[in-house]
């Protein structure tokens, strides 16, 4: 799957373990590694479902704002991320997991 950032920001903060220990002291940078990994190896978001992980994904979408998705990253933190728009043939809320093979990465947050 093609992994893009919404800009340079928060690429370092994904790729950076420094700046990610900085920003979120209670998330593992090896965990946000693995994380990148496991989402470049799949074709597409539905694939990220079947992925055997340690701690697992636990991919979801955002209630508030269904465009969103969410990966488990850490106990009270989730990678964010959504997807580009450019790469599909209709709205995101009508796309099918399947469809999805170009996401945008938003940032770490706790949502809750």
């Amino acid at each position: 799957m093609e992994i893009l950032f919404t800009c340079s920001r928060v690429e370092k903060l994904f790729t950076d373990g420094k700046t990610l220990k900085r920003k979120h002291p209670d998330v593992s940078s090896d965990v946000v590694k693995r994380r990148l990994e496991q989402m470049r190896l799949v074709d597409n978001l539905q694939d990220l479902h079947y992925i055997l992980a340690v701690p697992p994904l636990k991919l979801h979408k955002l209630q508030t704002n269904g465009d969103i998705f969410a990966i488990w990253v850490s106990a009270k933190k989730r990678l964010l991320l959504e997807p580009n728009p450019d790469k599909l043939s209709k709205p995101v809320r009508q796309a099918d997991l399947k469809e999805i093979q170009s996401i945008i990465l938003i940032d770490i947050g706790d949502y809750h």
